[in-house]
């Protein structure tokens, strides 16, 4: 299971308390710009319990999902080489109440601090970070509550944008590519997610990137497209429709995640589509009419 679907599975349903004595998780800034964010779930119906730690900057997030020991005021996880959590939950006296933003009702619990070991090492020195001490939140949890992205996605169609991804299978996971353009003179976007498993340890690596629209050339009845994307991206891909074969992204195209530099994107293995696409499919443009009116992709 990856590190997103874990934190929904174990994490989502501790949101359910309406007053506790110590929120569930905590935020610590830690090097070179990244925020770490630490969630714990104790276990229930006879699940062990875990904890995801998120480790995030501006269009970079790795999480880290394991099992772990956590009690009611307590977070206890071993990293492995990445570090190790443990900490208890010391109040301080005062009263906390936080709410979502997109539900009603708030979450109150002592306030007070997460102290003990709280130290993370990421992979090829991305961050660092030793603390004994963070505030604890229940802000994390809450934001589980609320859906991410917004707006809604059309395909087919005279659609005058396009929609690239890739997927390439890795030992011991898989990484996948995303890019999207609304339209030959709109700004191009760009989405690489690596998935890990080592061990108990599930780790979701992502980065997103945007270029000018000459970063991503296509022609979706043709079936070609060029990418050359921004840093962290390097490199180019180019994607050509098979008539008998699997269509392939090739090229020289890689990508650079927090941890885990040069990863491939693109070669003889990696598996690759191209359609019509937009955002926001209310754009004055029509459907071709042997298509549905944009039936919306979003869960």
């Amino acid at each position: 299971m990856g590190a997103g679907l874990l934190a929904a599975a174990l994490l989502a349903p501790s949101v359910a308390a309406a007053a506790v004595r110590a929120p569930g998780a905590f935020e610590v800034r830690a090097s070179n710009g990244f925020e770490v964010t630490v969630l714990g779930a104790p276990g229930r119906n006879g699940r062990p319990g875990g904890v995801l730690v998120s480790v995030s900057h501006p269009g970079e997030k790795v999480l880290y999902a394991t099992s772990a020991t956590v009690g009611p005021e307590s977070i206890e996880t071993d990293l492995g080489g990445l570090g190790r959590i443990d900490v208890h939950y010391v109040p301080d006296g005062g009263v906390s109440g936080e709410a979502s933003s997109c539900a009603k009702g708030e979450v109150r619990f002592d306030s007070g601090f997460y102290e003990g070991t709280i130290e993370l090492h990421g992979e090829e020195g991305y961050t660092s970070l030793d603390a004994t001490r963070a505030r604890g939140t229940a802000q994390p949890f809450l934001s589980l509550l609320c859906s991410s992205g917004s707006g809604s996605e059309g395909f087919g169609g005279h659609s005058p944008g396009a929609l690239l991804d890739a997927r390439r299978r890795l030992a011991g996971g898989r990484v996948e590519l995303e890019a999207r353009i609304n339209s030959p003179i709109r700004l191009s976007r760009f989405a690489a997610t690596i998935f890990e498993t080592r061990g108990r340890l599930h780790v979701e690596r992502s980065v997103e990137a945007v270029g000018r629209a000459a970063a991503f050339r296509y022609d979706v009845p043709a079936g070609r497209a060029t990418l050359a994307p921004p840093s962290p991206f390097a490199g180019v891909g180019r994607y050509k429709r098979g008539d008998a074969t699997p269509a392939r992204l090739r090229g020289t195209l890689t990508v650079d995640f927090p941890g885990r530099s040069g990863v491939r994107l693109a070669g003889p293995d990696t598996r690759a589509g191209l359609r019509r696409f937009v955002d926001n499919p209310s754009h004055p443009f029509r459907p071709a009419a042997s298509v549905s009116p944009w039936p919306s992709t979003k869960p």
